[in-house]
């Protein structure tokens, strides 16, 4: 039994009031609880939050989760993260090169057109991406 306490009153020989050494407060006696119920309870609470946070992000009319672009688990076999570019509008790329976008994630540039817009396929899209952009008068 851990006591960082002072006993203050017994009734009928159990334990009623407690005083602190520190502060010398005087305050209701509460038996110390087991670890293992206190972390089921804890667990209990954080699962339900969850299960709220999801029911609140969860739109209202279930839509389908996309498809992944055609042939994206074959495109990625070559794929090597060392060579990955980090996608910036500014930057000139060339057709098989492999970006970092950071809302689309990992993409590989299929054609530029004309006027340097990329052809980018990502795991769930296919998206034109800007690139040789200049730089813009501060």
């Amino acid at each position: 039994m851990n006591l960082d306490c002072n006993v203050a009153a017994l009734m009928e020989g159990e334990v009623v009031q407690v005083q602190c050494r520190t502060c010398l407060t005087v305050q209701k006696y509460q038996p110390p609880v087991d670890e293992s119920v206190k972390k089921e309870k804890i667990l209990r609470k954080v699962m339900k939050m969850r299960e709220n946070r999801l029911k609140l992000e969860a739109p209202s009319t279930e839509k389908e989760k996309p498809e992944p672009a055609a042939g994206w688990e074959a495109l990625m076999a070559s794929y090597n993260p060392a060579k990955g570019k980090v996608y910036d509008r500014r930057r000139k790329y060339s057709t098989g090169d492999f970006i970092l976008h950071k809302t689309f994630g990992v993409g590989l540039v299929l054609s530029i057109d004309d006027d340097n817009t990329l052809d980018v396929i990502f795991r769930e899209s296919r998206e034109k991406l800007e690139s040789c952009a200049p730089f813009e008068d501060l």
